[in-house]
């Protein structure tokens, strides 16, 4: 997926994620308890901290892992 995508997102300066992952997106709760839909939820807070991270100042934006 990665390889489909990557040169679609670079050309149009967008960021994509690809979280390695146990399980599947949770989308009904199955596996990250009753706030999976919220902010609290622990999806919502993984997903910004990436935010966090892509956005902050950090002199390590290049941090790139493959």
């Amino acid at each position: 997926m990665v390889d489909e995508y990557a040169p679609y997102a670079a050309s149009n300066n967008i960021v994509m994620v690809f979280p390695k992952a146990m399980k599947c997106w949770d989308n009904y709760g199955a596996y990250t308890g009753k706030d999976y839909l919220t902010r609290d939820g622990f999806q919502m807070k993984f997903l910004k901290k990436i935010v966090d991270k892509l956005t902050s100042n950090s002199s390590k934006c290049n941090d790139r892992q493959e």
